[in-house]
């Protein structure tokens, strides 16, 4: 990063906290934006497992998740101490125009400068989804989605699953048709825990599935580079370039004279990353915030 940004960068360091949770067997770390004044941090939902943490001060501290927005891909986390250095999410919302500069703090090291690429828009939901791994067809007379193939590797087969067997519930969901199992996947997260329950030569089982992401069909080595499992179907978003790694999203973006106007929430693809605007992140702890004081 360019020497002229280092102080503001170094400035603005601390709105940023290192977050690790637990995700399956395994650690998993991201990156979160503290609110200035508050208990609250705001993160991106599919990064944050269970137990999350973050260091502060040579401690480590325990975050409690207080909602989840599967919508915008965000979680609200609450920790035992007010954040004395954070972003303000009142006043005037900065007004962005396409080829602007960027700044994306980094507590570990150099910040990242961006240009900003689009206006405002809605991202459709194109490449996350759930991804199962299977062919399925319509069960006799609509009891279930029967599973004519399995894919080697993909999340059915890791979950036990074989071809002939029926699904009937997805979670809370009934599945009559293989049109209900893919209305269920195209809403799901990819790395969603699941429980399936199926019947097997007259046996009903339950099996718990962790969803897996829509593979490529291409060998372009843009589609080989690391992006978010979650990076499309967010109800606002805007573009800019910054070379943005998939676990580094959740943190803040400022404008280069220190103006916070948004939270990065994906690496969409070889040259875009996508942030949510401030409104969204207001709409956001507006609900999340209310449902808590219920």
């Amino acid at each position: 990063m360019a020497r002229h940004f280092s102080e503001l960068e170094s400035r603005l360091d601390d709105t940023c906290a290192q977050i690790t949770s637990q995700s399956g067997d395994k650690k998993s770390r991201s990156i979160g934006t503290r609110i200035l004044g508050t208990h609250w941090l705001i993160a991106k939902s599919s990064l944050v497992g269970k137990a999350p943490e973050i260091s502060a001060e040579g401690e480590t501290v325990s975050l409690d998740v207080v909602h989840r927005d599967r919508e915008n891909d965000l979680v609200l986390l609450k920790a035992s101490e007010v954040n004395n250095a954070g972003v303000e999410l009142d006043g005037d919302e900065t007004d962005l125009t396409v080829g602007s500069f960027l700044l994306t703090p980094d507590d570990k090291g150099a910040g990242l400068v961006s240009v900003v690429g689009s206006s405002e828009f809605r991202s459709q939901k194109l490449r996350s989804r759930g991804y199962l791994g299977v062919m399925p067809a319509t069960y006799q007379e609509n009891q279930g989605a029967v599973l004519n193939e399995v894919v080697k590797g993909g999340a059915a087969e890791r979950a036990g699953l074989i071809v002939g067997d029926v699904i009937t519930k997805l979670d809370d969901t009934d599945v009559r048709t293989h049109a209900d199992m893919r209305s269920f996947l195209m809403k799901a997260a990819p790395s969603a825990v699941i429980t399936a329950t199926l019947t097997r030569e007259d046996e009903e089982l339950t099996k718990t599935i962790t969803l897996g992401s829509v593979p490529s069909n291409t060998r372009h080595a843009a589609d080989q580079m690391a992006k978010s499992e979650r990076r499309d179907g967010f109800q606002k978003v805007f573009i800019h370039d910054a070379n943005l790694k998939p676990n580094d999203c959740g943190g803040p973006l400022f404008t280069l004279s220190g103006e916070f106007v948004g939270l990065n929430i994906a690496r969409n693809s070889r040259v875009r990353s996508f942030a949510l605007p401030v409104s969204t992140l207001r709409g956001f702890m507006k609900q999340a915030t209310a449902e808590t004081a219920e």
